[in-house]
């Protein structure tokens, strides 16, 4: 079954220009992994806060995704720049 992941990321001070500069860098691997139907970004400087739209084509690829971005070290890297957690919400897709 499809899934929407909606990714919310808040940069910690300062460093929201380096966030949404890893973010350009990273999302078009993401795009290309197996599974990715549509991924897309929007930035809210007032915020300093970075969404990220995505749907899969099921849950499983999206947490294949993720499991290599571990592996890569991007998760701590991301991490880094952030002043909270990121926050994943994850839905069914259904139109």
């Amino acid at each position: 079954m499809p899934v929407v992941v909606i990714l919310t990321a808040k940069a910690a001070p300062g460093r929201y220009d380096e966030l949404l500069t890893m973010m350009a860098e990273a999302l078009p691997d993401t795009a290309a992994q197996p599974g990715a139907e549509l991924i897309r970004a929007g930035g809210d400087r007032g915020t300093e806060t970075v969404t990220v739209f995505q749907i899969w084509d099921r849950i499983e690829s999206r947490q294949a995704y993720i499991d290599w971005r571990a592996a890569r070290g991007d998760l701590d890297r991301v991490g880094g720049m952030l002043r909270e957690p990121a926050r994943f919400d994850v839905m069914e897709h259904v139109f």
